[in-house]
């Protein structure tokens, strides 16, 4: 399924232009993210679009985070964008629920010399979030979208004061927005997803602003310990 929330001669567009400029040229893992990412597009793998790395590599160069939670690793591609954008000093967490997915993201964190500042578990991330303790500077949630209101309320307790979590998808191919564009089969999908946009949105307690980078960005800023 196509983004059906900009046009497509718009979105070439952007990509051609941000994957020649110096942000992408620059990075010291691009040679090995760009093999990765061809072979996860070849296999049809919810590999990070061009235009969300371009925004969290501009998100955490400005940062500079120190603790970084992945919630949803896949092969690893997006672990090894934030690295690369941090800094030696940073370290990441990820959760994976595919046993396969996390091999392979695993292998790929050693063959980019990255393995040993990343932790990752496997397993249902609404059963491992509770479980977690310390504090995150920046998390980057793209997993089930059915448990994104259910995962931020952990991702709220586990967040630095001030710090970011970064949502991906979240526009759900337009159909958040549009009735017509709505699957049947996706329909439970949507109404969660709705949910959780409005519930943030409106949320005192968080500096929210909602994008349509990629397939949507949800992008929060905690402003106190009180949540």
């Amino acid at each position: 399924m196509g983004n059906r929330i900009n046009y497509d001669y718009i979105d070439e567009y952007i990509d051609d232009l941000t994957a020649a400029g110096d942000m992408f040229v620059s990075s010291p893992q691009r040679a090995f993210l760009s093999e990765i990412h061809s072979s996860a597009v070849k296999e049809g793998l919810p590999v990070t679009r061009i235009q969300v790395e371009a925004f969290l590599r501009w998100q955490i160069g400005a940062l500079k985070p120190k603790n970084i939670l992945e919630i949803g690793t896949c092969i690893g591609y997006s672990a090894i964008t934030m690295l690369d954008a941090a800094g030696e000093d940073s370290r990441l967490t990820t959760i994976e629920c595919d046993e396969d997915m996390l091999c392979r993201a695993r292998k790929n964190f050693e063959l980019c010399g990255f393995s040993e500042r990343i932790s990752s578990f496997l397993g249902d991330s609404a059963e491992i979030m509770p479980l977690m303790s310390g504090k995150y500077d920046f998390i980057f949630m793209d997993a089930a979208k059915a448990q994104y209101l259910q995962l931020m309320r952990e991702c709220k307790r586990l967040l630095s004061p001030n710090g970011t979590v970064v949502c991906d998808d979240v526009l759900f191919y337009g159909m958040v927005s549009e009735k017509s564009l709505v699957n049947r089969r996706k329909i439970t999908i949507v109404k969660r997803m709705k949910a959780f946009l409005n519930e943030m949105m409106s949320d005192a307690g968080m500096e929210t602003a909602l994008l349509p980078i990629g397939d949507g960005i949800l992008i929060s800023r905690k402003k106190s310990e009180t949540l």
